[in-house]
């Protein structure tokens, strides 16, 4: 009997989208015949109450059907906006998207380590380091919808790099 059979059409989704997913980390699983690491995904409800029992149905379908393990540390109902996921959460308002402080706090310290004066580079090496980094950084975080602290990041970048007043 195939595995579809018994399932419902969300299951079926999910037996569909974990049957594409072919990892070979260290920490993957098989199902399927196929190796898959678990991946990472956020459901949105409408109450904590909701959140619970969705939690609790996922964790049993995640377990049971698809023999992965849940890890309970890494999973939580919360609020949208004390959550990241990916580098990204959403406002206060759960309507726009916005780059989580801990990504602006891992830009910040990668702005630091190129821009140290002991680092011995010329300024143009370090500004095509740093035009690197964040055009990168940029591509990746660009879907973000809140830019207030995206300008601030450069106003920032620009008075770290302004030269010293002589006077």
């Amino acid at each position: 009997m195939a595995r579809g059979e018994r399932c419902g059409a969300a299951q079926q989704a999910h037996f569909a989208r974990y049957d594409k997913l072919a990892c070979a980390g260290p920490g993957a699983q098989t199902v399927g015949g196929r190796r898959i690491s678990g991946n990472d995904c956020n459901i949105v409800v409408a109450s904590e109450r909701a959140g619970r029992r969705v939690m609790a149905s996922v964790t049993r379908f995640v377990e049971r059907v698809l023999r992965l393990t849940v890890n309970a540390r890494k999973s939580a109902v919360d609020r949208p906006w004390n959550r990241k996921f990916l580098g990204f959460t959403v406002s206060r308002t759960g309507i726009k998207l916005k780059v989580a402080e801990t990504a602006l706090d891992k830009l910040k310290a990668r702005v630091r380590e190129l821009a140290r004066r002991t680092r011995g580079h010329r300024f143009s090496d370090i500004v095509a380091e740093l035009r690197e980094a964040l055009l990168g950084w940029k591509a990746y975080f660009g879907a973000a919808e809140i830019l207030s602290p995206l300008r601030d990041i450069d106003k920032w970048i620009r008075r770290k790099f302004r030269p010293p007043d002589i006077g």
